[in-house]
């Protein structure tokens, strides 16, 4: 992972929208675009993984928004995640603050969360996951909380 990764969290949409996608000879987003304009679907995920795979850390919105767009289900999601390493712990600041902003999450209940959060070895018990999922569940996305949770759960990790 490369710096840049690190920090993507503190990139808006807005500035990641308007950063320059060229420096990459991977895939680009007007490609990821055409998968979310409607023939994306899990066969291409299938037929295009390596390409994917090469999707930079700072196109990791627009990689989530083929998922979330795309409408694909909780299972296939978890194999998602897990191609882009969302587990790595650089990666979790960006899935949890995604998650607070993507269709796909407001449609899931906090059982099927929970899975998530275990999925990526976070303690589903853990009480600032807790109000995550509550907070997700009842649908308010409160984001200065919600960032400082995030913070707050990253530290106690890296205090372990």
């Amino acid at each position: 992972m490369d710096e840049g990764c690190k920090i993507r969290n503190q990139i808006s949409k807005d500035a990641f929208n308007n950063m320059d996608i060229n420096k990459s000879n991977c895939i680009s987003r007007n490609q990821i675009y055409v998968y979310i304009n409607g023939t994306f679907n899990k066969n291409i995920i299938d037929a295009h993984i390596e390409q994917l795979l090469c999707i930079r850390c700072d196109r990791i919105f627009d990689a989530m928004n083929i998922a979330s767009d795309a409408k694909i289900n909780v299972n296939q999601f978890q194999q998602f995640m897990h191609v882009f390493n969302f587990a790595d712990d650089t990666n979790l600041d960006s899935l949890l603050f995604y998650a607070a902003d993507t269709n796909f999450y407001r449609s899931i209940d906090q059982n099927q969360l929970r899975g998530m959060f275990e999925k990526l070895n976070i303690s589903a018990d853990n009480e600032n996951v807790q109000i995550i999922m509550n907070n997700l569940g009842e649908r308010q996305f409160d984001y200065p909380n919600y960032l400082r949770f995030i913070f707050d759960l990253r530290s106690e990790m890296n205090a372990d």
